[in-house]
């Protein structure tokens, strides 16, 4: 990966199932390079970061222990940047960690209010991936309009 300029580290930890998230958005990169000028996936790795996704409900913390996710794409086309907050997941932890997929796809620009400099931000959370994009995340990217 250290070629390549989307994949801002020379190196990264990755086991098998975020190896193949990896590869698939590097499959996709063609057609995201027809609208976006900047194209970065960031992994977001637990021992350099302290930033975390809580979920809130009624104004209360719901998980206090917060959600790191495994990656984050970032695409920017010139007029709006898009941050779209990914994790891969094995199918044996898709039922525990179910609150989790259930806080990513809560995470909308109809949801969320920038507070900030800026209002040309978009931020979306996508189901888990698992082996193969068995749960359709491309699929799910278009529909949101990332790919135009």
């Amino acid at each position: 990966m250290s070629k390549a300029n989307w994949f801002p580290y020379d190196w990264a930890i990755a086991d098998q199932l975020e190896t193949s998230l990896i590869n698939r958005i590097e499959s996709w990169l063609d057609e995201l390079k027809q609208t976006h000028k900047n194209i970065y996936l960031i992994r977001n790795e637990e021992t350099i970061s302290t930033w975390s996704l809580h979920e809130f409900e009624n104004n209360e913390v719901k998980h206090y222990e917060g959600y790191m996710p495994d990656f984050i794409l970032v695409l920017d086309d010139g007029d709006i940047m898009y941050q779209v907050y990914m994790e891969p997941k094995g199918d044996q932890l898709l039922e525990r960690d179910e609150w989790k997929q259930e806080l990513l796809e809560s995470i909308r620009p109809e949801n969320i209010e920038i507070i900030g400099e800026t209002k040309d931000v978009r931020l979306y959370g996508v189901k888990f991936y698992t082996t193969g994009d068995g749960r359709g995340i491309y699929d799910e990217l278009k529909k949101k309009e990332i790919f135009h």
